[in-house]
This record gives C-alpha cells, sequence and structure tokens, in this order.
C-alpha cells in the first residue's frame, strides 16, 4: 500500500475502522494480489481479528486457496500498509466459503466513516503531507507539538515549581489544561520523593512549592514539616479488615 494509506491508517482511531480500511484496498488491488484468474472467481469478504475471510464462487477455488495458504498469505501481506517496517494490520488466518459472488455495492460517501477525506492541496505546514478535511496539521505531527509543550511546561516547573498557569504562559504557549496536567503528574512524583524517610529537605521544598503553588519567600521548616506530615497522614487506604494503615515515620 501507498503512503496515502498509512497517513489515512493513522488517522482512524479504532481496530473496526483500521481493518474496513484495509479489507476496502484489499478489494480494490484484489486482482494484483492473486492474479487475474482468481480474481475472477474470489474477492474478500470480511476481515476480523486478524482473519480474512474470502468469497469464492466454487469450491474447488476454495479447495486451491487453502492448499496455497502460505502463498497467499505471503502476498496479501506485502500489500498490508505498513510504518516503519512494521505491518498495521495483520491477516494471520484465511477462511474460504463459496457461494454466488456479487459486486459489492459502493457505499455513499455518508457512509465511509473509514475513509477520512484528504485534501491533496493543503498540506501540513511542519512536514508536508496531506491533510485531511478540517485540519490544520497531521495527527503525527500535532503529537509531537503537543509532547513537545509538555516537555517545556516540566523545564520551567522544575525551575520554578511555584509559578501560576498565567505566569506560565508568558514562557510557553500552552492551554490550562496541558499545565495542569503536567504539575499534577509532577506533583505526584515530587510528593513521592519527599515522604521517603531518607528524602532530603530541598525534595520536602521543592514538593510543598509545587502543590501548594508556595513561592520560597512563603516557606520555613516548620510549614514545610507540617505540610508533608499532613499529605503523610492524607495518604491512606482501607482494606479488607477495615483496618486503617498509615505511612510509617
Amino acid at each position: 500500500m501507498k503512503d496515502i494509506d498509512c497517513l489515512i491508517m493513522a488517522a482512524l482511531k479504532t481496530d473496526l475502522a483500521k481493518e474496513k480500511y484495509v479489507l476496502y484496498r484489499l478489494r480494490k488491488d484484489w486482482a494484483l494480489i492473486v492474479g487475474e484468474a482468481a480474481a475472477r472467481h474470489s474477492q474478500p469478504y470480511r476481515l476480523q481479528h486478524a482473519t480474512l475471510f474470502i468469497h469464492t464462487d466454487n469450491p474447488s477455488w476454495s479447495h486451491n486457496f487453502l492448499t496455497m495458504q502460505g502463498k497467499l498469505l505471503a502476498a496479501i501481506g506485502k500489500a498490508l500498509p505498513r510504518k516503519n517496517g512494521r505491518r498495521l494490520v495483520s491477516v494471520k488466518v484465511l477462511k474460504m466459503f463459496h457461494g454466488v459472488l456479487e459486486e459489492a455495492p459502493e457505499a455513499k460517501e455518508n457512509e465511509r466513516p473509514f475513509m477520512p477525506h484528504l485534501d491533496a492541496a493543503r498540506r501540513c505546514p511542519c512536514c508536508g503531507v496531506p491533510l485531511i478535511e478540517g485540519e490544520t496539521i497531521c495527527s503525527a505531527c500535532r503529537r509531537k507539538r503537543a509532547e513537545a509543550t509538555r516537555q517545556k511546561i516540566h523545564q520551567v516547573l522544575k525551575k520554578t515549581p511555584w509559578i501560576s498557569y498565567e505566569d506560565c504562559r508568558h514562557a510557553v504557549e500552552c492551554d490550562k489544561m496541558t499545565f495542569t496536567d503536567v504539575k499534577s503528574l509532577l506533583g505526584e512524583w515530587a510528593m513521592g520523593k519527599a515522604l521517603d524517610p531518607q528524602a532530603k529537605s530541598v525534595d520536602k521544598a521543592f514538593a510543598v512549592m509545587l502543590t501548594r503553588s508556595l513561592s520560597p519567600e512563603q516557606l520555613s521548616d516548620e510549614r514545610i514539616d507540617a505540610i508533608i506530615e499532613k499529605e503523610r497522614s492524607r495518604r491512606t487506604y482501607v482494606p479488607a479488615s477495615g483496618k486503617q494503615l498509615r505511612y510509617k515515620k
């Protein structure tokens, strides 16, 4: 399959949608995969959980396909979309059934949720691939950009853990949801480190500044210890016995 097929596959969110698209492409290229003669007597019917169901017009063709299953699987495998050498969808099993072959009716445009419309005239400003209708940047570059933003927020918080979202926006272009998520994850890690009995005072201070949005001027040893102990007491759980357990001091 072509690069455009891999782009479409990357945009599809569910395994069902990906299988439907691969089945569509296998039907289109079936004569190239199995040869003109075999294609006149067979067609892919359904792809589900790595099993391709093939419809033939008589039992002899079903038998022929089964005896050549290994060779046929290899030919189908070459036609499947790949990314970095890895197949995006696999076909591991072939199942045959026979009957009268009928041309699959063309689905209407509004019945093709697995066929995103690509606008060849509009391309991703970062990598240049065609964009899906409604996109301003491709999904791959969007993920890279989002991860880069999270890394920048992480670095800002490590230097100034008390910083607010409003102040962080001057350093990093981000939304409040992303800022809050990064701060929450870093805060969980920092507080876990601060609760260690062997934790250093600098680690405790960092955790308190990050989770309570307190600047260094607002801290004192007593305040840090009180917040850490309060957090230690809060992190309790109730086991099946009903007894409440706490972290050991």
